[in-house]
């Protein structure tokens, strides 16, 4: 039987690790990590026999080539300021036409930013420039959308405080979130690397709910219903996003939140009905109230 092997950049990361240990249950499967440090890596990835790493970082040209050499495809999954997330992934998708890999999943794994601009979402604009620099190469771009992560909904957006038993959100609670939460992005990842098919833009979700809706899952694992505190009306939140765009370069970074938020909840980035989910019938996501049972919050 022959072996598969897929390079994972960017291993290290929580996304990345998860991603290599889904491929690594497929028996007949090989993972090359790419990363700056390889001590770095999570034990339970690093004890694998089926796991090699190659060191070098994001702009190493030689290195790079080393990692993604003989590989079916290449999975990245950087995390970096924007000037890092666009050269470091064109040196990858640079190597991967030198030494003819066939597919390059971008580090996407967000919710649908095809109709809005490159600056509407800063943070997003790296999506775009890779995106356009794939056009045309003969390496396939691959590009996942998940929707928002539930852990970073939850924290990162600021809308769950424990401390108060709160959730706290823009609009009317009534909004929809589309989420997944990293264990099945991981998964689904995982598939798509090793599906030689896959190609273009894939859209996974694992559950669709407001805020509101979100509070009774709370109820109902914990007994306890939280306060729900609206903190202004959507175009309040415009507001504070041209504000933001206005401050210094700091205060910007720390206000992203509100971008992601805004064009969440105003429908401007959702995936809608048309998923890739039954693609692979072996991933069952996980929806919030799984999570949810899993991982107490409170």
């Amino acid at each position: 039987m022959s072996t598969t092997t897929i390079c994972v950049a960017g291993i290290t990361g929580k996304l990345g690790s998860m991603i290599a240990q889904n491929i690594l249950l497929h028996p007949s499967t090989q993972v090359r990590g790419y990363r700056r440090d390889k001590s770095k890596i999570p034990e339970s990835v690093r004890s694998n026999p089926r796991l090699s790493i190659v060191e070098g970082d994001s702009g190493d040209v030689e290195a790079a080539r080393s990692a993604v050499r003989g590989c079916s495809a290449v999975v990245c999954c950087y995390l970096a300021p924007n000037d890092v997330m666009i050269s470091g992934q064109k040196v990858l998708i640079d190597a991967c036409v030198a030494e003819n890999v066939p597919r390059y999943i971008a580090s996407d794994y967000t919710l649908d930013y095809s109709r809005i601009q490159p600056t509407d979402i800063p943070a997003k604009e790296p999506m775009f420039r890779v995106r356009e620099y794939l056009e045309g190469k003969p390496v396939k771009g691959v590009h996942v959308y998940n929707g928002a992560f539930v852990e970073t909904w939850l924290a990162y957006l600021g809308v769950w405080q424990p401390k108060e038993y709160k959730l706290r959100f823009w609009g009317t609670g009534d909004e929809k979130w589309e989420m997944s939460t990293y264990n099945s992005t991981a998964r689904y990842v995982a598939e798509v690397a090793l599906d030689e098919s896959a190609t273009g833009t894939l859209k996974f979700c694992g559950d669709v709910l407001s805020v509101k809706d979100i509070g009774l899952l709370f109820q109902k694992q914990y007994g306890k219903t939280p306060e729900l505190e609206s903190k202004g009306t959507l175009e309040e939140l415009r507001a504070k996003c041209d504000e933001a765009r206005k401050g210094d370069p700091l205060s910007f970074q720390k206000n992203m939140y509100l971008f992601y938020t805004y064009y969440v909840e105003s429908g401007k980035t959702y995936m809608g009905d048309d998923l890739d989910n039954s693609r692979y019938p072996s991933v069952k996501p996980e929806t919030v109230a799984d999570y949810l049972a899993m991982v107490d919050v409170r």
